[in-house]
Parts: structure tokens; sequence; C-alpha cells
């Protein structure tokens, strides 16, 4: 099972057998001068300041009926005075089978999965460090116990494509039109006026959608004055966007665009210049007719491409 239909949006999507979770706060969050003086790594291993204890290692659940499992990268604290007992049993000659901990990763799949007791086991037959969520009545604990079947297989993934926390935050206050107006104008006065190139995400539900990109940077620049282009791109390696890709060439819009092989992703572009009512045009027909995307759901993020 490669993907599924959803039921909430009518698309299909595909299934995240792993998930790879960020490093803590406290890591990510420090300098690279910082992380070299500060951080000792060994393996799994992070000790951060000699006072925090950090183990890196991975939660399987089987998939009930078939032979996959799901594998969820992630990060555990352990406590100094647990990390240090059983480094004593080690320097004696003994053998420490597991370390206790607590999550440190927020998992998108279970609620409040941050701070769950969990086992570190330090043998086993992969070559991996596995973590087993010990906290007693929680739905994770079951799940890594039993396995999980196709529905909560689905359930898991509109967990990730429609986290209802997620949309609460990106609700937007202005209409579409204001927030994409403000986007180009803050592009304009802070990125192409002072002769940078830019790149402008359309995001909703937390993926990008497509990108609005300085049309000096298009394989084909149409117009003479700095200004902007459309950047679509369909890896059709997922099944959502080969769905995409065949809506989009039969739109009005197809016609329109060059096309070109980026990375063997096939990728249309077009050059809308400085024409905001046809840029906005443009998007909000794409997000509709080829993306099945409400204007009401994206947002935009504004950034420099340094090329």
């Amino acid at each position: 099972m490669d993907f599924y239909n959803c039921k909430i949006c009518n698309k299909k999507h595909d299934v995240f057998f792993s998930m790879i979770c960020p490093e803590p706060d406290l890591i990510s969050n420090m300098s690279e001068e910082d992380k070299a003086k500060r951080i000792i790594r060994d393996g799994s291993l992070v000790i951060v300041d000699r006072e925090n204890v950090f183990i890196n290692g991975i939660i399987f659940i089987e998939l009930k009926k078939a032979s996959e499992w799901l594998s969820w990268e992630v990060w555990v604290k352990i406590e100094k005075e647990e990390f240090l007992k059983q480094a004593a049993i080690v320097e004696k000659g003994g053998k420490v089978p597991f370390l206790l901990g607590t999550l440190e990763s927020e998992l998108p799949l279970y609620q409040a999965s941050k701070n769950l007791k969990v086992q570190v086991d330090l043998y086993t037959s992969v070559d991996k460090t596995v973590v087993t969520v010990i906290e007693q009545n929680h739905p994770l604990t079951k799940d890594q116990k039993d396995g999980i079947g196709e529905e909560m297989l689905i359930e898991l993934m509109e967990r990730i494509y429609h986290n209802p926390k997620s949309q609460k935050k990106k609700k937007n206050k202005e209409p579409f039109e204001i927030l994409l107006l403000k986007a180009l104008e803050k592009a304009e006065s802070e990125f192409i006026e002072k002769g940078k190139k830019i790149g402008i995400d359309i995001v909703a539900e937390n993926q990008i959608v497509f990108q609005i990109i300085s049309n000096k940077l298009l394989e084909k620049q149409q117009t003479k004055e700095n200004g902007f282009g459309l950047d679509l791109s369909f890896d059709q390696s997922f099944a959502e966007q080969r769905e995409e890709i065949l809506r989009f060439k039969e739109s009005r819009y197809y016609q329109e665009f060059n096309s070109h092989l980026l990375n063997e992703i096939p990728t249309y572009q077009k050059d809308l210049g400085t024409d905001k009512e046809e840029i906005s045009s443009h998007i909000k027909g794409l997000l509709k007719e080829v993306y099945i995307v409400k204007k009401e759901q994206v947002s935009f993020d504004v950034f420099e491409i340094e090329k």
C-alpha cells in the first residue's frame, strides 16, 4: 500500500513509511561554533555541556497483514543520573541491555507524545538503536506492541495531511489577494530592487504547492523587466503529483507554460513579469483546477535565492 484515497479531500496521498524527527531544540538552536565546543557525539549518543544526554533511535511499528514496518527516527532524553549509573556498570565489565528515558521528539501522529516513558534497547538484531515506548495507557504503546492495520495506517496519514492544529494556525486573517500582494511587494522592495533573486513558496497544509520565482531564474525569460515567474514541478514518484500533472495537462494553462526536466522531474514555467493581477489570476486558477486547494488555506513565504 503505497498510497490511499483520502476521504477528507478526495485526493490520492502517499503513505510515509518513515519519518525523521528534528534534533532537540537545545542542539538545533546552537551555532556551529557552539556545537563544536559544547557537544560530544559518539554514534547515536549526543551529550551537551556534559549535562544533557540524548540518544537518536528508531521507533518501529508493524503493519499487520503486510511485510512492512513504519519507522520513525526520534530523539530520547536520558537523565544524567541514569546514564552515569549505567556507564559505571559498563566500566566494571557489566552489560547494560537498555536505558530508560523520555521521548524528546513530538510526533505529529500521536497527541502528547513528548516526554513519554521509553526504553532504549542497546543490543538488537538490527543495525539501529531501537526505542520502545513503555508509557502505560498511551495509544502509541499499544500500537507498537500489537501493530496496526490499514484503517489505522490511513488515520495516521490523515494526521499528517490534515492536521487540525496546523490548519487552525494557518487560518488567514486577511484575504488571499491581500496576502499575495504583500508577498509580491515584499519581494520587490527587499530583494528584486536590490538586484537579488527571490522565491516565494505557496504553502497549504504545511506543504509547498508550487513557487513564484524571479523571472531571471526561468529557463526562458520572456519579459524584459525584472519580475516574477511561476515554477511548477511534478515529482511523479508521488501518486498525488501524478494526478496533479494530469489535471495540469488538461487545464487551460498547460499550453502557456514552457517545460523542461530538472533532475528528471517535469517542470513547467511561465514569465508573468510585473503584472500582479495576472499573477493573482493564474495562481487562483492553478490552485483551484490543478491542485484542488482552496485559496483561503494558502500562505506565502518569501526568501532570497542565492544563485
